[in-house]
């Protein structure tokens, strides 16, 4: 699959969740920006610095969930075979991006029972985040936002299935930088401008309207031809070269007739 494909498909992925983000992550960041001295709440500027600070630590947070995924895929890669493990990702990431489409819409609410998921992992995890707090300074609004980019999710847990595809760790992570980057806009004016933004969200015809979108999204993923290219690049070494030497075989035994 195409690398600019996949990193657009999690980029509108965490674009059109922004409901789902808000609904998430708005708590959240609403909590920490009324917790900040009023000094900073009422100074934009230096709000921005701090929302700005707990979104950099969400994203890192999902860049490294999607480097360890990264590796898992490609040590799935190597115990069943680049095309085989390709075309699993490849129709799960495509079917649970339509239920997203019908989650966003409406249509099929029972998709958040997927952020149980992680329910264990987050109880563990979760004690870290009173360790920032009350924020203070921008480093801390950072650590905090590290914390939080683990709170069980299951369109986090869509967009780590999708960055598989990517081919490697590297190219999981930059997924998830993508995704991230998605989810800015909601989740940036949430904790900035609080309210009005959620409250535009919630209406029955932009939820559908995201829907519909996710939903073509998935069905296009689902369509589009697998570009065998992008798989040889990433493809072990000795695969590789098994490869070429049957292709100089098939060159000799021509120029030999």
């Amino acid at each position: 699959m195409d690398n600019e494909f996949s990193f657009t498909a999690l980029f509108i992925l965490g674009l059109f969740s922004s409901f789902h983000c808000i609904g998430m992550c708005g708590g959240v960041i609403g909590a920490l920006t009324f917790s900040l001295d009023r000094s900073v709440q009422e100074d934009k500027k230096r709000l921005f610095v701090y929302v700005g600070a707990y979104n950099l630590g969400r994203i890192l947070s999902y860049m490294i969930a999607g480097f360890i995924v990264g590796m898992i895929g490609m040590t799935l890669v190597g115990l069943i075979g680049m095309e085989k493990a390709h075309t699993i990702t490849r129709y799960l990431s495509a079917f649970l991006i339509i239920l997203v489409g019908l989650y966003l819409a409406g249509w099929f609410p029972q998709f958040v029972g997927l952020d149980k998921l992680g329910a264990s992992l987050w109880k563990r995890i979760q004690p870290l985040g009173q360790r920032f707090m009350p924020v203070k300074k921008p480093w801390q609004a950072l650590g905090f936002g590290m914390v939080w980019g683990w709170i069980p999710c299951g369109l986090v847990y869509t967009a780590l299935l999708l960055a598989v595809l990517g081919g490697g760790a590297i190219d999981g992570a930059l997924g998830m930088l993508a995704f991230g980057f998605g989810t800015l806009p909601a989740v940036m004016g949430a904790g900035i401008a609080t309210g009005g933004l959620s409250q535009w969200l919630q209406k029955p015809f932009i939820r559908q309207l995201f829907g519909v979108i996710m939903l073509i999204l998935g069905i296009m993923f689902l369509l589009k031809p697998m570009n065998h290219s992008a798989h040889i690049r990433h493809a072990p070494p000795g695969q590789m070269s098994g490869e070429m030497d049957h292709e100089q075989r098939m060159q000799k035994g021509m120029k030999c007739g």
